[in-house]
């Protein structure tokens, strides 16, 4: 709780109830520290923390990479699995670039005017 919520809860109390509040308080933001997470909280009229809400942090997932870069970065430059890949595509070809390494001459009729050009 920020300060100036718990000034305003401590204008709305009796004066009495401060102390149960107060270690309330304390015990609350101990809980709070300890499970981490976000919570709602409502104050009773004597002084007691209510937690109606509470909704924990996960625990962060462990990076994994190899969705994004294989483990073996060389086998991506396999002339076969290249051409598999391309046959895989039902005969599409869907860019260029793609088969460029495998292509001696100029590329293929119907690719871009740009790639054309050399």
């Amino acid at each position: 709780m920020s300060r100036d919520q718990i000034l305003d809860i401590l204008a709305g109390l009796p004066a009495r109830y401060w102390p149960v509040f107060l270690w309330n308080l304390v015990w609350f933001s101990l809980f709070q520290a300890e499970t981490g997470g976000f919570y709602t909280v409502a104050v009773t009229t004597t002084g007691q923390i209510l937690i109606t809400g509470i909704f924990v942090n996960d625990a962060p997932k462990e990076t994994d990479w190899t969705q994004h870069a294989p483990r073996e970065p060389w086998a991506a430059l396999d002339p076969q699995a290249i051409a598999a890949m391309i046959e895989a595509l039902a005969g599409g070809l869907p860019n260029c670039a793609v088969i460029a390494v495998l292509l001696d001459g100029p590329c293929p009729a119907g690719a871009p005017a740009i790639l054309n050009s050399s």
